[in-house]
This record gives C-alpha cells, structure tokens and sequence, in this order.
C-alpha cells in the first residue's frame, strides 16, 4: 500500500460527518475547537456520562474513595486514548500522511471515544449484563407467546454494554431532535467493537449492533468505511487497546488497595518477561523497589507504592507498543485483515494475560465481590420482572391491564418512553402485516425495559428493587 493510498484512507477516515446537520456548521468564526472537539464537550457535559460515578467498576457500591468507579475508569481509558492517538498523530504528521488542518483529529476522537465507551454498562457491572442477557434467555425459553423472530430476541439475550453505549449515543440521550448525542460518524465507529449485528454474530458472539440502530451503522460504513464492511474501523482496535491498558493494572491496584493482593504476586508472573524483553528499563524500575524498601514506612504503604510505580512503568510501555503496532499493521487494519488485537499481536501479550489471570484468580474469587454479585442479580432480575411483566400486560391488555402495571409503567422516564413511541412509529411504517406489527411492538416493549433498567445507577436500582418489593419507603 502506497504512502497517497493510506493518506486517502486516514482522509476518508477522519471525515467530519454528524447523524444530522448541526448548528456548529455555522458556529463562531473565533471558536478554535475542531468538530471531534465538539464530539468531546457534548459528552462531558452530558448526565449519561455523569450516572458512570455511580456504576460498578470492580467493586459494587464500593463507599471508600480510592477504588474506581466506571467514571474515573472511563477518564483513565479517554486519557490513554488520547496520548495513543498523539503519538500516532505525530508519526503520521511527519510523514505527511496527515492533512494540515487535521491535527488533533485522532487525539480528540479516542478521547471522547474512551469517555463514552463504557456509557451503557448497566447496574453492577459486567456481571449485570450477564444477568440481563440470562434474563432474557429464560424468558424466551419459558414464554412461546411472546415469539419474537431469531434476530429480534437474540438482540436481548446478547445485551452488552458497549452495543447499548452505541444506542446511547445515537438514540436515548434525547435533546429534543433525533440523533441523541449527533456525534461525528468516526467517533461513533469507534466504540463500534464487534462490526456485526446478532444474525452474523461471531466472536463469542459478541455483537455491535441492535436491530433497531442498524439503518445508522449502515450509513456510518458507507460514509467512512466503504472498504470495511463488517471489519473493525481502525480507531477502534486503538480505543480497545487504551481500555485494556487502563484496566488491567487499575484493576490489580484496586484489589491491593483492598489487601486482596501483593505486590510480589504480580512481579513473579510478570518479571522474566519484563527483563527478557528491555534488561536496562526493567533493572532502572528494580532499583526504584530497593529505594522503595528503604523509606521509613510501614509495609503496607511500600506495598502501595510499588504496585503505583509498576502501573506507571508498564502503562507507558504498553502505551509505545501499542503505536509500534499499529504502524507495523496499518497496511493489514485498513484492508481488513489484520486479526486480533493490538496488544495480543504485540510482544506484550504475556504480560496482559498474566495480570488478567492473576485479577481472575485474586480479585474477582473475593468474598465482598460474590456477595454483592448475588445481591446485584437479585435486584436486575427482580426489576427486569416486574417492568417486563408491566409492558406485557399493557401490551396484550390495553386500557384493561392491572394498576399495578400501570403504575410500574409510570416510574419509566418519559424520555425513554417517546423515544419508544417514535421508534415504533418509524418501524411501523413500514411493517406490511399485523403478525410483524405485533413483533415490533413486543420488541419496542421490552427494549424500553432494557433502556430504563440499564441505565440507572447501582444505587438506584438497588433503591427502586426495595421500594418496589416492600423493602423500604
């Protein structure tokens, strides 16, 4: 691949494209932000980013103020994020591979992508999308009379965070016009990590994707990624990298602050590696240790230390070789083959997946974390029951369902519930029969339930479970 090949390719990339046409078209002619800029200030500023303060990292309603929560997380993966695509950037500008005009294109994006990326993780963390996703799998088995076609329910027994973000950021955050957030279609591409919808559903069947975000993803790919349909946009294997540099030494962190970890733990799974791969760095940081054992303190807060230098030293590292990377495959990135992920082709691959196994077997095995994992499935599926049943019955019913279903009906934000309604009327426009009519409107249905439960904080579900179940006023 020619150097005029990938230069058309990043110019192609990067176009500035919104879901509709915005009054930023015409803003001040003093206002120095690019668009990805204005990508950025939209989410800061938004409550959706604002709820992740209260949602489950690692540990669930964690009441210290050390440990992350998925707000500080997200900050750190927009950090990482942005210092990737800096680095990149700079490269690229050297070689005149970028346009003037466009620097800080590739920075802006990765950060707003990795301040977003997280936005639709639901209460308590992974485990409560897998609650969701068990949720609905029982559902479809135990009631034939809510059939729904293979497409339309295996998008409720895959829910993700990361499909819901995308949902997110094109359809629920209402402003009073469509298009949710109207970010930039590459911003949007970015958090897109699986590129395939839940009837083509692949890597452990992960999907990207609902039904009802299709027509946009469609219009995404045929605007800036022509050539990679049903392939990864190239910013996102960069965003992915960020979030697992970010998480999988914050993570450990979060567990030694919590004494479920030691700092000679992770230093013998990792350390023959880290001196096979650069002796001089690797010597430079083992002496920075010794001069850490002579501080007068006690060891607890050596231990701190160390593992607070160890995320430093490993986070710039794997930072470098996630650039070196990308550099070294663009040519396979922009013609869809490369395979994989940037830190599981580079020579860092050890060391992630020893500190991934080493969170596995030391952090999430930890009694707090089952405790509240069991409590967390009590609340969702407690609450996916109630409102689930709540739509049913004023689905098949009407005017005639119970006051308790309507009642439970009402606690759904009013947002949600036009966006539902508008989005039915859309599908429904063009459903030819009754028998799909129907489908859509159970589809439309438990989707608001998803949209509304998924969204709240871990607080407030586990408030509402209780008031709803008795448990307090």
């Amino acid at each position: 691949m020619t150097e005029i090949e990938i230069r058309n390719y990043w110019e192609k990339f990067l176009q500035p494209i919104r879901v509709r046409k915005s009054d930023l078209n015409s803003q001040e002619k003093n206002d120095g932000r690019n668009p990805f800029d204005n990508d950025y200030s939209r989410v800061v500023m938004s409550s959706a980013l604002r709820r992740l303060q209260d949602k489950t990292q690692v540990f669930p309603l964690e009441k210290g103020d050390f440990v992350r929560t998925r707000l500080t997380h997200s900050l750190e993966v927009a950090y990482f994020g942005e210092t990737i695509g800096k680095s990149l950037e700079k490269i690229l500008l050297k070689k005149e591979i970028l346009k003037k005009g466009q620097e800080g294109y590739i920075p802006k994006i990765l950060a707003t992508a990795g301040l977003v990326h997280d936005l639709g993780n639901p209460p308590f963390g992974h485990y409560g999308e897998e609650c969701i996703r068990c949720f609905f799998k029982e559902y479809f088995s135990s009631k034939e009379k809510h059939f729904l076609p293979e497409r339309l329910k295996k998008d409720l027994e895959l829910f993700d965070g990361n499909v819901q973000t995308f949902r997110i950021l094109t359809k629920l955050q209402f402003l009073g016009r469509e298009g949710g957030f109207n970010l930039t279609y590459p911003t949007l591409a970015t958090v897109i990590k699986y590129p395939y919808n839940s009837g083509k559903q692949r890597k452990k069947e992960k999907i990207g994707y609902y039904y009802s975000e299709e027509e946009i993803y469609k219009k995404i790919v045929k605007k800036i990624i022509p050539n990679l349909e049903g392939k990864r946009y190239p910013l996102t294997f960069l965003l992915e990298a960020a979030d697992d540099i970010a998480y999988c030494i914050a993570d450990i962190e979060d567990g030694a602050q919590k004494n479920l970890i030691k700092f000679s733990e992770i230093i013998d799974r990792i350390s023959d590696f880290l001196k096979k791969k650069d002796s001089k760095k690797y010597n430079n940081f083992n002496n920075k240790m010794k001069q850490i054992d002579k501080l007068n303190l006690v060891e607890i807060e050596k231990e701190k230390l160390k593992i607070q230098n160890l995320k430093i030293f490993l986070q710039g590292q794997l930072v470098s070789e996630t650039v070196n990377t990308f550099i070294e495959n663009q040519e396979k990135i922009f013609n869809g083959t490369f395979e994989g992920e940037i830190l599981e082709n580079g020579d860092y691959k050890k060391i992630k997946e020893e500190l991934n196994k080493l969170t596995r077997e030391k952090i999430f095995t930890a009694k707090e974390i089952i405790e509240t994992e069991i409590m967390g499935k009590k609340v969702i599926d407690s609450l996916l029951e109630h409102f689930v049943n709540a739509e049913m019955d004023i689905f098949n019913n009407g005017k005639n369902a119970s006051k308790q279903s309507k009642k439970i009906e009402s606690l759904i934000s009013d947002n949600y519930k036009y966006i539902c309604q508008e989005q039915e009327r859309e599908d429904l426009n063009s459903a030819r029969d009754l028998e799909k009519v129907r489908r859509i409107k159970i589809y439309n249905s438990l989707k608001l339930c998803i949209d509304f439960i998924s969204g709240m904080t871990d607080s407030y579900a586990l408030d509402l479970f209780k008031k709803i179940n008795g448990f307090s006023i």
